[in-house]
Protein backbone atom coordinates (compact mmCIF):
# COMPACT_ATOMS: atom_id res chain seq x y z
CA UNK A 1 0.00 0.00 0.00
CA UNK A 2 1.29 3.22 -0.83
CA UNK A 3 2.56 5.47 2.17
CA UNK A 4 0.97 9.36 3.01
CA UNK A 5 3.58 11.03 1.58
CA UNK A 6 3.21 9.26 -1.61
CA UNK A 7 -0.52 9.68 -1.83
CA UNK A 8 -0.07 13.49 -0.84
CA UNK A 9 2.21 13.71 -3.84
CA UNK A 10 0.35 11.85 -6.20
CA UNK A 11 -2.55 14.07 -5.36
CA UNK A 12 -0.76 17.36 -5.41
CA UNK A 13 0.46 16.10 -8.95
CA UNK A 14 -3.42 14.80 -10.26
CA UNK A 15 -4.68 18.40 -8.86
CA UNK A 16 -2.00 20.05 -10.68
CA UNK A 17 -2.59 18.15 -14.03
CA UNK A 18 -6.35 18.48 -13.94
CA UNK A 19 -5.31 22.17 -13.05
CA UNK A 20 -3.54 22.74 -16.57
CA UNK A 21 -6.09 20.77 -18.53
CA UNK A 22 -8.93 23.51 -16.58
CA UNK A 23 -6.67 25.94 -17.14
CA UNK A 24 -6.07 25.17 -21.16
CA UNK A 25 -9.90 24.49 -21.41
CA UNK A 26 -10.42 28.32 -20.35
CA UNK A 27 -7.85 30.04 -22.48
CA UNK A 28 -8.88 27.36 -25.58
CA UNK A 29 -13.07 27.73 -25.26
CA UNK A 30 -13.72 31.58 -23.97
CA UNK A 31 -16.90 32.48 -22.46
CA UNK A 32 -18.32 28.63 -23.12
CA UNK A 33 -15.73 27.52 -20.39
CA UNK A 34 -16.07 30.35 -17.68
CA UNK A 35 -15.59 29.64 -14.39
CA UNK A 36 -12.84 26.97 -14.92
CA UNK A 37 -10.33 29.49 -14.55
CA UNK A 38 -11.75 29.77 -10.65
CA UNK A 39 -11.92 26.02 -10.83
CA UNK A 40 -8.05 26.09 -12.14
CA UNK A 41 -7.21 28.33 -9.21
CA UNK A 42 -9.12 25.81 -6.66
CA UNK A 43 -7.87 22.87 -7.76
CA UNK A 44 -4.16 24.80 -7.04
CA UNK A 45 -4.84 25.76 -3.63
CA UNK A 46 -6.22 22.03 -3.22
CA UNK A 47 -2.33 21.21 -4.58
CA UNK A 48 -0.27 23.43 -3.08
CA UNK A 49 -0.68 22.23 1.15
CA UNK A 50 -1.09 18.67 -0.27
CA UNK A 51 2.58 19.20 -2.01
CA UNK A 52 3.70 20.82 1.16
CA UNK A 53 2.91 17.95 3.57
CA UNK A 54 4.37 15.22 0.69
CA UNK A 55 7.51 17.11 1.06
CA UNK A 56 7.87 16.64 4.94
CA UNK A 57 6.87 20.43 5.74
CA UNK A 58 6.32 20.82 9.29
CA UNK A 59 3.28 19.77 11.32
CA UNK A 60 3.62 22.35 13.97
CA UNK A 61 0.01 24.54 14.53
CA UNK A 62 1.58 27.24 12.89
CA UNK A 63 2.12 25.58 9.62
CA UNK A 64 -0.96 23.67 9.85
CA UNK A 65 -2.83 27.06 9.95
CA UNK A 66 -0.61 27.98 6.78
CA UNK A 67 -2.18 24.84 4.95
CA UNK A 68 -5.37 25.88 6.29
CA UNK A 69 -5.09 28.89 4.93
CA UNK A 70 -4.69 27.35 1.48
CA UNK A 71 -7.44 25.09 1.67
CA UNK A 72 -10.16 27.48 2.88
CA UNK A 73 -9.68 29.43 -0.75
CA UNK A 74 -10.47 26.51 -2.65
CA UNK A 75 -13.27 25.72 -0.57
CA UNK A 76 -14.90 29.27 -1.55
CA UNK A 77 -13.61 28.52 -4.92
CA UNK A 78 -15.13 25.40 -6.05
CA UNK A 79 -18.54 27.50 -5.06
CA UNK A 80 -17.79 30.40 -7.18
CA UNK A 81 -16.65 28.41 -10.05
CA UNK A 82 -19.48 26.25 -10.27
CA UNK A 83 -22.10 29.17 -10.26
CA UNK A 84 -19.76 31.45 -12.62
CA UNK A 85 -19.92 28.16 -15.13
CA UNK A 86 -23.78 27.92 -14.71
CA UNK A 87 -24.30 31.68 -15.32
CA UNK A 88 -24.92 32.38 -12.06
CA UNK A 89 -23.41 35.48 -10.15
CA UNK A 90 -20.08 34.67 -8.31
CA UNK A 91 -20.89 36.34 -5.35
CA UNK A 92 -17.45 36.91 -4.64
CA UNK A 93 -17.38 39.02 -1.97
CA UNK A 94 -19.72 37.33 -0.16
CA UNK A 95 -17.97 34.16 -0.11
CA UNK A 96 -14.29 36.42 0.80
CA UNK A 97 -15.69 37.32 3.24
CA UNK A 98 -17.87 34.14 4.72
CA UNK A 99 -14.35 32.10 4.67
CA UNK A 100 -12.09 35.02 5.86
CA UNK A 101 -14.24 35.53 9.25
CA UNK A 102 -14.40 31.46 9.16
CA UNK A 103 -10.94 30.84 9.31
CA UNK A 104 -10.23 34.05 11.38
CA UNK A 105 -12.05 32.16 14.18
CA UNK A 106 -10.97 28.82 13.32
CA UNK A 107 -7.37 29.81 13.69
CA UNK A 108 -7.73 32.18 17.38
CA UNK A 109 -9.16 29.23 18.56
CA UNK A 110 -6.20 26.82 17.85
CA UNK A 111 -3.78 29.22 18.74
CA UNK A 112 -5.05 30.87 21.96
CA UNK A 113 -6.90 28.02 22.92
CA UNK A 114 -5.47 25.07 21.12
CA UNK A 115 -9.26 23.45 20.15
CA UNK A 116 -8.00 21.98 17.49
CA UNK A 117 -11.13 19.41 17.16
CA UNK A 118 -13.43 22.94 17.00
CA UNK A 119 -10.94 24.17 13.80
CA UNK A 120 -11.48 21.08 11.89
CA UNK A 121 -15.25 21.00 12.67
CA UNK A 122 -15.48 24.33 11.52
CA UNK A 123 -13.46 24.24 8.26
CA UNK A 124 -15.24 20.77 7.19
CA UNK A 125 -18.54 22.67 8.43
CA UNK A 126 -17.30 26.05 5.67
CA UNK A 127 -16.12 23.03 2.67
CA UNK A 128 -19.50 21.43 3.15
CA UNK A 129 -21.36 24.68 3.03
CA UNK A 130 -19.42 25.50 -0.31
CA UNK A 131 -20.19 22.24 -1.56
CA UNK A 132 -24.00 22.62 -0.64
CA UNK A 133 -24.07 26.05 -2.20
CA UNK A 134 -22.43 24.32 -5.64
CA UNK A 135 -24.60 21.38 -5.48
CA UNK A 136 -27.59 24.13 -5.47
CA UNK A 137 -26.62 25.73 -8.55
CA UNK A 138 -26.32 22.37 -10.23
CA UNK A 139 -29.44 21.35 -9.57
CA UNK A 140 -31.00 24.72 -10.63
CA UNK A 141 -29.72 24.70 -13.83
CA UNK A 142 -29.91 21.08 -14.57
CA UNK A 143 -33.16 21.42 -16.68
CA UNK A 144 -30.57 22.39 -19.54
CA UNK A 145 -27.57 20.77 -18.97
CA UNK A 146 -27.18 17.56 -20.71
CA UNK A 147 -24.92 14.38 -20.95
CA UNK A 148 -23.17 12.66 -18.43
CA UNK A 149 -21.18 16.00 -17.37
CA UNK A 150 -24.26 17.12 -14.67
CA UNK A 151 -23.95 13.65 -13.08
CA UNK A 152 -20.48 13.41 -12.99
CA UNK A 153 -20.19 16.98 -11.21
CA UNK A 154 -23.23 15.81 -8.41
CA UNK A 155 -21.10 12.64 -7.89
CA UNK A 156 -17.89 14.76 -6.92
CA UNK A 157 -19.46 17.36 -4.82
CA UNK A 158 -22.04 14.64 -2.81
CA UNK A 159 -18.60 12.56 -2.42
CA UNK A 160 -16.60 15.33 -0.94
CA UNK A 161 -19.54 16.50 1.05
CA UNK A 162 -19.98 13.40 2.57
CA UNK A 163 -15.82 12.89 3.68
CA UNK A 164 -16.13 16.64 5.20
CA UNK A 165 -19.27 15.67 6.75
CA UNK A 166 -18.19 12.48 8.17
CA UNK A 167 -14.73 14.44 9.61
CA UNK A 168 -16.94 16.81 10.95
CA UNK A 169 -19.11 14.71 12.89
CA UNK A 170 -15.86 12.16 14.12
CA UNK A 171 -14.78 15.03 15.73
CA UNK A 172 -17.83 16.42 17.24
CA UNK A 173 -19.00 12.76 18.30
CA UNK A 174 -15.07 11.29 19.53
CA UNK A 175 -13.80 14.62 20.58
CA UNK A 176 -9.81 14.79 20.81
CA UNK A 177 -9.34 10.66 20.09
CA UNK A 178 -11.24 11.39 17.09
CA UNK A 179 -8.15 13.49 16.12
CA UNK A 180 -5.63 10.78 16.18
CA UNK A 181 -8.17 8.35 14.31
CA UNK A 182 -8.15 10.54 11.44
CA UNK A 183 -4.51 11.05 11.16
CA UNK A 184 -3.89 7.28 11.40
CA UNK A 185 -4.42 3.92 9.95
CA UNK A 186 -6.34 3.78 6.84
CA UNK A 187 -8.02 6.84 7.35
CA UNK A 188 -5.71 9.25 5.41
CA UNK A 189 -5.34 7.00 2.45
CA UNK A 190 -9.28 6.95 2.63
CA UNK A 191 -9.67 10.85 2.63
CA UNK A 192 -6.91 11.47 -0.27
CA UNK A 193 -7.83 8.45 -2.20
CA UNK A 194 -11.68 9.83 -1.96
CA UNK A 195 -10.21 13.58 -2.72
CA UNK A 196 -8.54 12.72 -5.75
CA UNK A 197 -11.49 10.28 -7.00
CA UNK A 198 -14.07 13.34 -6.52
CA UNK A 199 -12.00 16.55 -7.87
CA UNK A 200 -11.80 14.40 -10.71
CA UNK A 201 -14.86 13.38 -11.56
CA UNK A 202 -16.13 17.62 -10.95
CA UNK A 203 -13.02 18.39 -13.13
CA UNK A 204 -14.50 15.91 -16.22
CA UNK A 205 -17.63 17.32 -15.82
CA UNK A 206 -16.46 20.65 -16.05
CA UNK A 207 -14.95 19.62 -19.54
CA UNK A 208 -17.88 17.71 -20.67
CA UNK A 209 -20.18 20.40 -19.95
CA UNK A 210 -18.11 22.95 -21.66
CA UNK A 211 -17.64 20.61 -24.96
CA UNK A 212 -21.08 20.12 -24.92
CA UNK A 213 -21.67 24.21 -25.15
CA UNK A 214 -19.41 24.34 -27.83
CA UNK A 215 -21.10 21.31 -29.93
CA UNK A 216 -24.66 23.48 -29.02
CA UNK A 217 -23.15 26.59 -30.65
CA UNK A 218 -21.77 25.06 -33.23
CA UNK A 219 -25.00 23.83 -34.27
CA UNK A 220 -26.75 26.67 -33.64
CA UNK A 221 -24.34 28.72 -35.81
CA UNK A 222 -24.78 26.16 -38.97
CA UNK A 223 -28.18 26.04 -38.38
CA UNK A 224 -29.35 29.52 -37.94
CA UNK A 225 -29.33 32.90 -39.64
CA UNK A 226 -26.33 35.17 -38.11
CA UNK A 227 -28.12 38.33 -39.46
CA UNK A 228 -32.15 37.65 -38.26
CA UNK A 229 -31.40 35.16 -35.37
CA UNK A 230 -34.01 32.78 -37.08
CA UNK A 231 -33.48 29.29 -38.43
CA UNK A 232 -31.81 28.82 -41.78
CA UNK A 233 -32.82 26.47 -44.37
CA UNK A 234 -30.75 23.49 -42.70
CA UNK A 235 -32.83 24.68 -38.91
CA UNK A 236 -35.91 25.24 -40.71
CA UNK A 237 -35.76 21.40 -42.35
CA UNK A 238 -34.66 19.75 -39.28
CA UNK A 239 -37.76 21.15 -37.26
CA UNK A 240 -40.02 21.09 -40.06
CA UNK A 241 -39.33 17.87 -41.47
CA UNK A 242 -40.65 16.15 -38.51
CA UNK A 243 -43.65 17.92 -37.81
CA UNK A 244 -45.05 17.19 -41.64
CA UNK A 245 -44.51 13.83 -41.34
CA UNK A 246 -46.24 13.81 -37.49
CA UNK A 247 -48.98 15.88 -39.25
CA UNK A 248 -49.27 13.56 -41.81
CA UNK A 249 -49.56 10.41 -39.57
CA UNK A 250 -52.27 12.37 -37.88
CA UNK A 251 -54.15 13.90 -40.66
CA UNK A 252 -53.71 17.26 -38.85
CA UNK A 253 -53.89 20.58 -40.56
CA UNK A 254 -50.69 22.32 -41.58
CA UNK A 255 -50.05 26.06 -43.40
CA UNK A 256 -46.45 27.45 -44.82
CA UNK A 257 -46.33 31.39 -45.39
CA UNK A 258 -43.53 32.55 -47.46
CA UNK A 259 -43.15 36.43 -46.80
CA UNK A 260 -40.82 38.68 -49.17
CA UNK A 261 -40.42 42.15 -48.30
CA UNK A 262 -41.64 44.43 -51.16
CA UNK A 263 -39.13 46.61 -52.54
CA UNK A 264 -36.45 45.67 -50.59
CA UNK A 265 -34.19 46.86 -53.21
CA UNK A 266 -35.52 50.45 -52.87
CA UNK A 267 -34.16 49.63 -48.75
CA UNK A 268 -30.76 48.95 -49.82
CA UNK A 269 -30.38 51.58 -52.81
CA UNK A 270 -31.69 54.81 -50.41
CA UNK A 271 -30.83 53.73 -47.10
CA UNK A 272 -27.31 51.63 -47.74
CA UNK A 273 -26.63 47.99 -46.99
CA UNK A 274 -26.21 48.56 -43.19
CA UNK A 275 -29.80 49.45 -43.50
CA UNK A 276 -31.22 46.96 -45.20
CA UNK A 277 -29.50 44.59 -42.71
CA UNK A 278 -31.03 46.16 -39.30
CA UNK A 279 -33.92 45.94 -41.51
CA UNK A 280 -34.16 42.28 -41.61
CA UNK A 281 -33.10 41.98 -37.94
CA UNK A 282 -36.31 44.04 -37.19
CA UNK A 283 -38.30 41.91 -39.21
CA UNK A 284 -37.05 38.46 -37.52
CA UNK A 285 -37.51 39.46 -34.48
CA UNK A 286 -41.00 40.68 -35.01
CA UNK A 287 -41.92 37.54 -37.20
CA UNK A 288 -41.05 35.52 -33.96
CA UNK A 289 -42.71 37.39 -31.58
CA UNK A 290 -45.84 37.28 -33.60
CA UNK A 291 -45.51 33.63 -33.95
CA UNK A 292 -46.57 30.69 -31.66
CA UNK A 293 -44.33 28.31 -29.61
CA UNK A 294 -44.85 25.73 -32.04
CA UNK A 295 -44.45 27.28 -35.58
CA UNK A 296 -41.17 27.43 -37.15
CA UNK A 297 -39.70 30.52 -38.36
CA UNK A 298 -37.17 30.93 -40.63
CA UNK A 299 -35.11 32.96 -43.05
CA UNK A 300 -34.30 31.44 -46.49
CA UNK A 301 -32.36 34.39 -47.85
CA UNK A 302 -32.33 37.86 -49.11
CA UNK A 303 -35.36 39.02 -47.97
CA UNK A 304 -37.44 36.24 -48.35
CA UNK A 305 -38.98 34.30 -45.01
CA UNK A 306 -41.19 31.10 -44.24
CA UNK A 307 -43.73 30.42 -41.40
CA UNK A 308 -44.52 26.88 -41.26
CA UNK A 309 -47.62 26.55 -38.59
CA UNK A 310 -48.54 22.94 -37.73
CA UNK A 311 -52.39 22.21 -36.31
CA UNK A 312 -53.67 25.31 -38.14
CA UNK A 313 -56.17 25.56 -41.19
CA UNK A 314 -56.55 27.41 -43.65
CA UNK A 315 -58.37 30.11 -42.16
CA UNK A 316 -56.51 30.17 -39.08
CA UNK A 317 -53.66 30.58 -41.50
CA UNK A 318 -55.03 33.51 -43.32
CA UNK A 319 -56.05 35.34 -40.16
CA UNK A 320 -52.42 34.27 -38.87
CA UNK A 321 -50.71 35.69 -42.13
CA UNK A 322 -52.94 39.21 -42.59
CA UNK A 323 -51.34 39.62 -39.01
CA UNK A 324 -48.04 39.12 -39.53
CA UNK A 325 -48.23 41.17 -43.09
CA UNK A 326 -49.40 44.35 -41.04
CA UNK A 327 -46.81 43.39 -38.43
CA UNK A 328 -44.03 43.43 -40.71
CA UNK A 329 -45.37 46.98 -42.45
CA UNK A 330 -45.22 48.27 -38.84
CA UNK A 331 -42.02 47.23 -37.91
CA UNK A 332 -40.45 48.57 -41.45
CA UNK A 333 -42.52 51.76 -40.47
CA UNK A 334 -41.11 52.35 -37.33
CA UNK A 335 -36.81 52.27 -38.84
CA UNK A 336 -35.88 55.66 -38.99
CA UNK A 337 -34.03 56.95 -42.55
CA UNK A 338 -36.04 53.67 -43.86
CA UNK A 339 -38.39 54.90 -46.95
CA UNK A 340 -41.96 54.89 -46.78
CA UNK A 341 -44.68 52.70 -47.38
CA UNK A 342 -42.36 49.40 -47.28
CA UNK A 343 -44.73 46.45 -47.12
CA UNK A 344 -44.67 42.59 -47.69
CA UNK A 345 -46.17 40.06 -49.58
CA UNK A 346 -47.06 36.71 -48.11
CA UNK A 347 -47.72 33.60 -50.04
CA UNK A 348 -49.95 31.16 -48.40
CA UNK A 349 -51.31 27.49 -48.34
CA UNK A 350 -52.74 24.67 -46.13
CA UNK A 351 -52.87 21.33 -46.50
CA UNK A 352 -53.78 18.05 -44.59
CA UNK A 353 -53.07 14.75 -43.83
CA UNK A 354 -49.24 13.80 -45.79
CA UNK A 355 -47.39 16.44 -47.37
CA UNK A 356 -44.15 16.78 -48.54
CA UNK A 357 -42.82 20.49 -48.26
CA UNK A 358 -41.07 21.13 -51.95
CA UNK A 359 -45.09 20.73 -52.62
CA UNK A 360 -46.35 22.93 -50.25
CA UNK A 361 -43.14 25.73 -50.59
CA UNK A 362 -44.20 25.51 -54.50
CA UNK A 363 -47.85 26.29 -54.15
CA UNK A 364 -46.75 29.28 -51.67
CA UNK A 365 -43.99 30.67 -53.60
CA UNK A 366 -46.29 30.74 -56.65
CA UNK A 367 -48.90 32.30 -54.81
CA UNK A 368 -46.40 34.71 -53.14
CA UNK A 369 -45.94 35.27 -57.11
CA UNK A 370 -49.66 36.14 -57.33
CA UNK A 371 -49.57 38.61 -54.39
CA UNK A 372 -46.87 40.13 -56.16
CA UNK A 373 -48.63 40.80 -59.66
CA UNK A 374 -51.65 41.76 -58.00
CA UNK A 375 -50.04 45.02 -56.41
CA UNK A 376 -47.85 43.68 -53.42
CA UNK A 377 -48.88 44.43 -49.92
CA UNK A 378 -51.52 41.29 -49.75
CA UNK A 379 -51.89 37.58 -48.63
CA UNK A 380 -52.73 35.33 -51.20
CA UNK A 381 -53.93 31.25 -50.53
CA UNK A 382 -53.10 29.15 -52.94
Amino acid sequence: MLDQPTLLFVLALLQGLLAVVALSLRVGLGDNARGLGTWTASLVCVAAPAALLAMGFSQSTEAILVQNALWVPSMVLTAIAIRRFLGFPGRERVFAAIALSTYAVAAMATVLAGWAEFRLVVLASLHVACLVVGLHALLRAHPRLAGLGPLLMAVGLVMLALVQSWRAATVLFEGADAVRFLVGGLVVPVLLVSTMLALTCITVAFILLATDRVRRDLHSMASRDPLSGLLNRRGFHELADPLLALSGRRDAPVALAVIDLDDFRRLNDEGGHSLGDHAIARVGARLLAESRAEDVVARFGGEEFVVLMPLTDAEGARRFAERLRLAVAAELAGIASAPSGLTASIGLVAARGPAEFPALYRRADEALYQAKAEGKNRVVVA
